[in-house]
């Protein structure tokens, strides 16, 4: 039984929540296991030294070729709002859910290179059929390596979503609207939000590695237009640290 993986710690700067003018700090635990063409991973962000992306939650790649790969992942949703529930006290909250994306990864340099430009359509959806809908995403990015066990990337992402998914987390209903004194709102689908990362890898070691990125992004169309949306642009930053084995 062969598995490689690593393990390590992840620290976050973020909004609060979607939309948010307040920022918290996150510190977590992380973990990414690979057995063949299964991965599991709880943060998304390191691989053990592989070049691969890698979705956070219990995946399986389908398909891969010199320059193209599909991946199929699952991940658990928590229920609840993600944008400004303390505006909404009386706010109805989703539940908890299992969430399927499929992704497929277009390299004309190779994969396995891991230098390059890189296209990536992600398509994402509610298996259980809890009102957590759909979503869609269009990125485009680069990789390129700075020297030894150094990689640099940066990329640009698109992102889209369906009315179920927009209102399970921006909608505030009439009688929501008169508790809070916000203005009643029910978005349809459409854009969501346009985010640009850049990001490096530094391995120390055959063991170590070394993680940091930064990302701005803007919301877009019916989810920047939600009353519960305090600032429309934002950023976030993340930086780790992963032991291979």
């Amino acid at each position: 039984l062969l598995i490689e993986g690593a393990v390590g710690l992840v620290l976050t700067q973020a909004p609060a929540f979607v939309g948010a003018d307040a920022r918290r700090w996150g510190a977590n635990p992380s973990l990414y296991l690979r057995r063949g063409r299964w991965t599991f991973s709880t943060s998304g962000l390191f691989v053990n030294r592989r070049r691969d992306d890698v979705q956070q939650g219990l995946g399986r790649d389908l398909h891969r070729t010199r320059t193209l790969n599909t991946h199929f992942g699952l991940r658990l949703q928590r229920g609840g709002r993600s944008a400004r529930s303390e505006a909404l006290p009386d706010a109805r909250k989703t539940r908890d859910t299992v969430r399927g994306r499929l992704v497929a990864t277009w390299m004309p340099s190779g994969l396995d290179r891991g230098e390059g430009w890189k296209l990536t359509l992600g398509l994402g959806a509610d298996l259980l059929g809890r009102g957590d809908g759909q979503t869609l995403d269009l990125g485009l990015g680069r990789e390129h390596g700075l020297g030894e066990g150094l990689r640099w990337s940066y990329g640009v992402t698109l992102s889209a979503a369906s009315a179920a998914y927009l209102r399970a987390r921006f909608e505030v209903t009439p009688t929501e609207a008169s508790a809070s004194g916000l203005a009643a709102y029910r978005p349809g689908a459409g854009l969501r939000e346009v985010a640009m990362s850049t990001g490096w890898r530094w391995h120390l070691d055959r063991r170590w590695q070394l993680i940091g990125g930064v990302s701005a992004f803007r919301l877009l169309g019916p989810a920047a237009d939600s009353p519960l949306v305090e600032r429309r642009s934002s950023w976030s930053a993340q930086a780790g640290a992963a032991y291979s084995f």
